[in-house]
């Protein structure tokens, strides 16, 4: 790997971050699998 590891550790959060408001978006749209999805 040539990329420096704040580099990567940046954008394992942006990543992260993106799941994070995925998973929020799904279980918006479909209540009955919230629990599902964020336990």
């Amino acid at each position: 790997m040539t990329n420096p590891p704040a580099v990567l550790g940046n954008l394992k959060s942006l990543l992260d971050d993106e799941k994070t408001t995925l998973n929020k978006n799904i279980a918006s749209h479909l209540p009955e699998n919230s629990k599902k999805l964020n336990p």
